[in-house]
């Protein structure tokens, strides 16, 4: 089965998606008021994947800003002023036509628990979970 046809049984994971140079008090205000948002990815201007930042992460950003506890600890956070500058840039991602079940393996391999699905040219058009990838696999063997 092929991810697109997953999303379409399954659904997507909820996600959020900012612009790369997306400031962080922005990032911060977006979020605020979602309930089951885990990360966020980062696009550029033609909606393309090129980041993701774990809410821990920009938590942890964010807190820093506002309350700096040790100047060589968190001198990193406290410069971090765009989104960007606290993401991972090598996303791991599925593509639409990928097999679940080398998702899956992907997914385990890397320890991921949500991976973003991409179009050809890198556009995000969903999010999957691995446990409901998995319970796929598992209703289908």
């Amino acid at each position: 089965m092929k991810v697109s046809e997953a999303l379409q049984t399954i659904g997507n994971t909820s996600y959020l998606t900012v612009e790369e140079d997306c400031p962080l008090k922005e990032v911060a205000r977006k979020i605020a008021g979602l309930e089951q948002v885990r990360g966020l990815y980062l696009v550029d201007p033609e909606g393309r994947l090129k980041g993701s930042v774990s809410l821990g992460a920009l938590i942890r950003s964010i807190m820093a800003i506002r309350r700096p506890h040790s100047f060589t600890r968190t001198l990193s956070l406290i410069t971090a002023e765009s989104v960007s500058d606290i993401a991972d840039k090598h996303v791991i991602y599925a593509l639409e036509d990928d097999d679940i079940e080398e998702v899956l393996e992907r997914m385990a391999a890397h320890n991921i628990k949500e991976i973003p699905v991409v179009d050809r040219e890198r556009r995000i058009i969903g999010n999957v979970g691995i446990l409901p990838l998995w319970n796929l696999v598992e209703s289908a063997a």
